[in-house]
């Protein structure tokens, strides 16, 4: 615990809730996302946060060079790029807000997933609980949720996140497999289960669990489901 450089009082983890939504809400005549659903959505997040992980911001498409594609998914497309001006520091016990510029502290350069949704060119229901649901599980071990962003050529939202420059499981095992040993074996299957009972415990299901989008592989969805059943949290487990 330390105190804030601006108003004195004490803070956890270098993030002042009554300073820094200020400065946030200072801001909201900046941006806008182009719908009023999404800002209020991302505005109320920089609001209420009480720590940097409950944060979301708008995102310029134009903040992002070196956008590169991934892969396809049920949902549209993902892109890796390079976020120019990059999310706000999260050092541990760091203030956010650099009192003698007067702007936040940020991670230039940083690079990261960008998640488009095909023709998602208004902020449908399903792409708001999309946002909500990762913003609530990106502080555990999930990817962490860094903002929204629309692509300036088709009008398509997205969503930015951590990039995880190791791929998925298989590429993790296939690439570095002369220097895995049980000790970091056991330690990505305790992360792998950290972030599935995250999901859990959030009352969510994955439904999708497989070593591929630990980033549809037939032989590990449970029979159940196959019958036709419905996802449960075991299903996710078999």
């Amino acid at each position: 615990m330390s105190n804030c450089q601006e108003c004195d009082q004490p803070i956890y983890f270098g993030y002042c809730k009554p300073c820094n939504s200020v400065h946030f809400q200072n801001n909201f005549v900046h941006w806008t996302s182009g719908d009023s659903n999404i800002d209020e959505l991302i505005q109320n997040s920089q609001l209420n946060a009480v720590i940097n992980y409950q944060t979301i911001e708008w995102i310029e498409y134009s903040n992002f060079k070196n956008i590169e594609f991934i892969a396809h998914g049920g949902f549209g497309s993902v892109y890796k790029a390079i976020w120019k001006d990059g999310p706000i520091r999260n050092y541990y016990g760091e203030q956010k807000w650099d009192i003698n510029k007067s702007e936040w502290k940020r991670e230039n350069e940083k690079e990261v997933a960008i998640k488009k949704f095909r023709n998602m060119t208004s902020a449908s229901s399903e792409f708001l609980n999309e946002v909500k649901n990762n913003l609530k599980l990106g502080a555990g071990y999930c990817n962490r949720i860094y903002g929204v962003t629309r692509d300036t050529q088709n009008g398509e939202y997205a969503i930015v996140i951590e990039f995880q420059n190791s791929g998925n499981l298989r590429e993790l095992v296939k690439n570095n497999y002369s220097i895995l040993n049980w000790k970091i074996i056991i330690n990505i299957l305790i992360n792998i289960s950290d972030g599935l009972n995250d999901i859990h415990d959030s009352d969510y299901h994955h439904k999708d669990f497989h070593n591929k989008t630990l980033y549809g592989v037939l032989p590990f969805v449970a029979p159940e489901v196959l019958r036709g059943g419905e996802f449960t949290k075991a299903a996710d487990i078999y």
